[in-house]
């Protein structure tokens, strides 16, 4: 792996330990003109229009899943129908059309806080019994609940913590196929932050997929690099933009699979008087 950190970043006077800054990229995703997937299980409003990922492709091999989400300040703050704001309910859009999609009952999915409150194990993602044929499933009340901003959440940017977990949900299902997907805008305080990122290169090189989907800030060159894949979502992104970056995770390797492309955000341009 590349390796590369910043020595230090300052707050508000405040020096900050090493953190690693991700290179940016776009995982290549086939355009699907119609029959797409309406991901959100309510009706969609003029304030929250539906948001649409694409064709989920169909089930062959068992896949567990495990997404992490960054709860810190740095990607909480701000109002408005952004992705960034309305991260969690793209991220749920993005498992519903999952749940919709799967009809062997056999794709598994855990749901991980940074601050490791409020999460999931690993469970079924559609909640309906295995070998069900209806093509309407729907996704697991657990991890629906789970894919929101815990009550007791304390803000961590720690993602060591949250990692150990994961990995080891994962590795008690062999049999599956592995994804882990990690919401952040990746200024992690870690210890050793260049280890965690570390750990993420060896599962993706040794045990699975790895899809980074960094949140709200440009991204320099870092330390990321392939096979991680790396997709950026900034606050000028359309809205849908997190979950189809979410889905192309979920649906990697599905036969049939065809997420959305999206054009590049409209970045606003500051107006000097």
């Amino acid at each position: 792996m590349t390796s590369r950190l910043l020595t230090s970043i300052t707050r508000n006077s405040v020096t900050a330990p090493p953190t690693p800054l991700l290179q940016s990229g776009t995982a290549e995703a086939e355009v699907l003109p119609a029959q797409l997937w309406a991901a959100p299980s309510r009706r969609a409003t003029p304030e929250q229009p539906a948001l649409l990922v694409g064709n989920m492709g169909a089930c062959k091999a068992p896949r567990a899943f495990c997404f992490i989400a960054d709860d810190s300040p740095s990607v909480t703050d701000g109002t408005g129908t952004d992705p960034l704001a309305n991260r969690y309910r793209e991220a749920r859009a993005a498992f519903r059309a999952l749940a919709r999609a799967c009809t062997c009952g056999r794709c598994m999915g855990a749901v991980l806080h940074f601050d490791l409150v409020g999460g999931t194990g690993v469970i079924p993602v559609r909640d309906s019994p295995p070998g069900f044929r209806h093509w309407r499933g729907i996704l697991s009340p657990q991890l629906d609940t789970a894919l929101a901003m815990p009550i007791d959440a304390m803000g961590t940017s720690k993602l060591g913590r949250s990692l150990d977990k994961a990995l080891v949900l994962l590795a008690g299902h062999p049999d599956h196929r592995k994804v882990l997907i990690v919401a952040s805008d990746f200024e992690l305080f870690d210890d050793d932050p260049a280890e965690v990122i570390s750990r993420l290169d060896g599962f993706a090189h040794n045990q699975g997929s790895v899809h980074a989907v960094v949140l709200g800030r440009p991204v320099p060159d870092g330390v990321l690099a392939p096979p991680i894949q790396t997709q950026v979502i900034r606050r000028g992104s359309a809205p849908g933009s997190l979950a189809r970056a979410i889905a192309r995770g979920l649906a990697e390797h599905r036969p049939g699979a065809a997420i959305i492309t999206d054009a590049p955000p409209v970045l606003t341009i500051p107006q000097h008087v």
